[in-house]
């Protein structure tokens, strides 16, 4: 579904609900549901999950921001006052009701007084809320001021200003000249429907993290890059392939090759014996617990014999920032001795050069001379050298001065049969 991502958050969130009233006492469905139904009856809302695009933009009430932190805040209008004529009746717990009479030329002394009173109230209220609203934000905070015209909005926003912080805060003040309004996007109408089409141009926000995978990616086409990892945009061609053909060519249930790649490196990681696949992985259907066993006994052939038996790091979370680019992902085995990163594969085709930014990057932060990779499937060892790997790296250094740029231009190629967002893109060849 085109908003998928989100509902799966929400689900994820609700999940964590269920996990905390569980500690609180609430263990059963019973309970829980009864817990709810108070929730309900009570009116309480709890707030949406974060969404999952990491360019995405959440609008909220002030009041429905509590208890919620953002990396980057906007408040819009942050000096705005409530409008609307005046009451003709003030009410006060000290100082009594007052009604204001349109025949009176003068307000009475008790009316002055409680609309003193209640325009201090407003003030603190008006107070309170803005410390909610600046509060939400971890790193950076944009207000957008409308002063208006005349003495009294610039004395309030003066005084607005002597109360913003000033030690440990950078604060940049731009004129409306100075903010550049954005290009507006065009609805255009295809097959009787509204279409809002929205690419990643220059003014794309980065992710704050990539997947280390995501440079072969670029590498190879920018503009697949964005599709998957700015837009959120789902590989359309692999979900219509498998809502359609499912059921045709999987009637065993058998597993996608990623999770068998997953259960390979579980396997290695832990070095578990063939009994102890068996019990580890009896969920498996039979093939695909042989094609594991298979490839994980693969390894113990004589062309990995060199990587081998080495005082492994094994499942090593790393985190390389390079630029205004953050890269994560995990080396499945590092040897610090030997100066050498090997990574496993379970991949139909061996494509070293596809796999060399990921292991150049790998090398690079750990310091390590030499990356290996092992191509279980086909019994093949590729080994990168120092020479190799300072290729791999130039390559990567080139990549993220390009995702710097935002340079995402498509690179159409005989690849773009095979790519899962060729449904979507107006620069794959047409094929026959």
């Amino acid at each position: 579904m085109p908003d998928g991502a989100r509902r799966v958050a929400n689900l994820r969130l609700f999940q964590g609900l269920l996990r905390q009233w569980a500690q609180e006492g609430l263990r059963d469905v019973v309970s829980a549901a009864d817990h709810l139904a108070r929730l309900e009856r009570l009116g309480t809302q709890a707030p949406e999950a974060v969404s999952p695009h990491p360019d995405a933009a959440q609008l909220m009430t002030i009041h429905g921001s509590k208890g919620l932190e953002f990396p980057v805040v906007i408040v819009a209008g942050a000096l705005r006052q409530g409008g609307g004529p005046a009451g003709a009746v003030r009410f006060d717990t000290q100082l009594g009701v007052a009604l204001r009479l349109p025949r009176l030329e003068e307000d009475t002394p008790e009316w002055e007084a409680l609309e003193a009173a209640q325009k201090e109230r407003d003030t603190s209220e008006s107070e309170r809320v803005a410390y909610v609203a600046f509060t939400r934000a971890a790193d950076l905070l944009i207000l957008s001021v409308v002063s208006g015209t005349g003495p009294a909005p610039m004395k309030r926003f003066e005084d607005f200003l002597g109360n913003l912080p000033e030690a440990g805060v950078a604060r940049t003040y731009l004129s409306p000249a100075e903010v550049l309004a954005p290009p507006p996007l065009t609805l255009q109408t295809a097959g009787g429907k509204p279409v809002l089409d929205v690419r990643s141009g220059p003014g794309v926000v980065l992710p704050g993290t990539l997947p280390v995978t995501s440079l072969g990616t670029f590498l190879g086409c920018p503009r697949a890059f964005a599709y998957r990892h700015l837009e959120g945009r789902s590989p359309l061609v692999t979900l219509w392939s498998a809502r359609h053909a499912a059921e045709a060519t999987n009637p065993e249930g058998r597993l996608a090759g990623r999770q068998i790649g997953d259960a390979v490196h579980r396997a290695l990681e832990h070095g578990w014996t063939a009994t102890e696949l068996h019990k580890q992985l009896g969920y498996f259907a039979p093939p695909d617990l042989k094609t594991v066993t298979t490839l994980v006994q693969s390894f113990q052939g004589d062309v990995y014999a060199e990587v081998r038996d080495r005082p492994y790091q094994r499942e090593r979370p790393i985190q390389v920032k390079l630029g205004d680019v953050t890269f994560e992902g995990i080396v499945d085995a590092f040897d610090p001795e030997g100066t050498l990163v090997l990574d496993y594969k379970t991949d139909r085709h061996v494509q070293p050069e596809h796999h060399l930014p990921q292991l150049a990057l790998y090398a690079h932060h750990l310091g390590a001379t030499r990356a290996a990779l092992a191509y279980l499937r086909h019994d093949r060892l590729h080994v990168f050298e120092e020479g190799d790997l300072q290729r791999g790296l130039a390559l990567v250094q080139d990549a993220v001065a390009r995702l710097q740029a935002r340079q995402f231009d498509p690179v159409p190629s005989p690849a773009c049969r095979y790519c899962p967002f060729r449904g979507v893109c107006d620069a794959a060849p047409e094929t026959p």
